[in-house]
Parts: C-alpha cells; sequence; structure tokens
C-alpha cells in the first residue's frame, strides 16, 4: 500500500487513510476507503481526543519526534511530560500537571546525575 498523502491529514506518516479522508489508491489502483470504526475522528482507544489537537495532531506523534533520539529513562520521562501536559486540560487537570511536573523532576535528577558523573570522569 502506498503512503496516503492529503492536504487534511495532520500527520502524513500513516500509510493508512486519515479519518477526515474518504479514501485512498492503493499500489495497484484499488480504492481504499477508510474502517468503518474511523466513521468518528475520535476513539477512546485508537484516538482520544483528550491527546489530539483541534487540526488532528495526536500526542503520541509529538512524543515520537521528541524522542526519537532518546534512550532509557530519558525517553520514558520526556514522554511522559509530554502527555502530561497535552492532555491536562481535557483530562485531569492540576493532577496532571502533577505528573508531568514529577517526570520532569525525575529527569532533572538523571541529567544532573549523569552531568556530575562525566565531570568526575573529566577530572581523572
Amino acid at each position: 500500500m502506498k503512503k496516503f498523502d492529503c492536504d487534511n491529514c495532520a500527520n502524513n506518516k500513516s500509510p493508512y487513510v486519515c479519518c477526515d479522508c474518504v479514501s485512498a489508491i492503493a499500489d495497484d489502483g484499488s480504492e481504499i476507503t477508510r474502517p468503518s470504526h474511523w466513521e468518528s475522528k475520535y476513539d477512546n482507544v485508537n484516538r482520544p481526543k483528550h491527546y489530539q489537537t483541534k487540526n488532528g495532531l495526536e500526542t503520541i506523534d509529538a512524543i515520537e519526534a521528541f524522542t526519537e533520539d532518546l534512550t532509557g529513562i530519558e525517553a520514558v520521562c520526556t514522554g511522559n511530560v509530554i502527555k502530561y501536559i497535552s492532555r491536562w486540560k481535557k483530562k485531569n487537570g492540576i493532577e496532571d500537571l502533577k505528573k508531568a511536573e514529577w517526570y520532569l523532576q525525575r529527569l532533572i535528577r538523571h541529567e544532573e546525575i549523569e552531568e556530575s558523573k562525566n565531570k568526575t570522569k573529566e577530572n581523572k
């Protein structure tokens, strides 16, 4: 299946038809219509509203972009900060802000420890 590119789709990375499009064309030229479960722009499992912007940008895509060069705890903490910050107003309010703060503090502590280790190695 060829990549579907549309002007309405906020994320043109997917090989699937976006929820705002009616159809696409496969490599063999046949028409591909969107799955029936995509009739709604939102779906609590696959496309939760609290993880989307008004134009359809999804938090998971932002997390993927911002963590692609990170590993381990750096990727986990960064991803969770983005997740909780992006949804706080639509889901759990101050609780989500506190969760984002918790992951941010954890990342800061981790980076301070790593920086200290690197300085110790440099001084030897």
